[in-house]
């Protein structure tokens, strides 16, 4: 998974880059990195379909993350009850 195709953002972080299905987040590409390791892949840091529709975003910070989308979207989001979920908009602070 190494070898993968990079993003580099002017040598502050480079992105390894995946394209599959969405059912297939976190396996792309992966292989055990010895024989009986798991080959899975942490949480990606953006995910963006091909319609570019919507987004989502995450860091290195697993406890939130961000999606961006239409505002219908952006309204299921905060009413669907199993979600901790709040508004923002560009340039606001991340959660406390």
């Amino acid at each position: 998974m190494l070898d993968a195709p990079r993003a580099d953002l002017a040598g502050e972080r480079a992105y390894l880059l995946f394209i599959g299905e969405a059912a297939d987040v976190g396996v792309w590409g992966a292989r055990p990195p010895r024989p009986g390791w798991p080959a899975d892949l942490p949480q990606a840091s953006l995910t963006w379909p091909a319609d570019h529709a919507w987004c989502i975003a995450s860091d290195v910070d697993p406890s939130w993350f961000t999606v961006g989308g239409s505002p219908g979207l952006v309204e299921a989001v905060l009413a669907h009850p199993d979600l901790c979920a709040e508004p923002a908009t560009y340039g606001s602070p991340p959660p406390a």
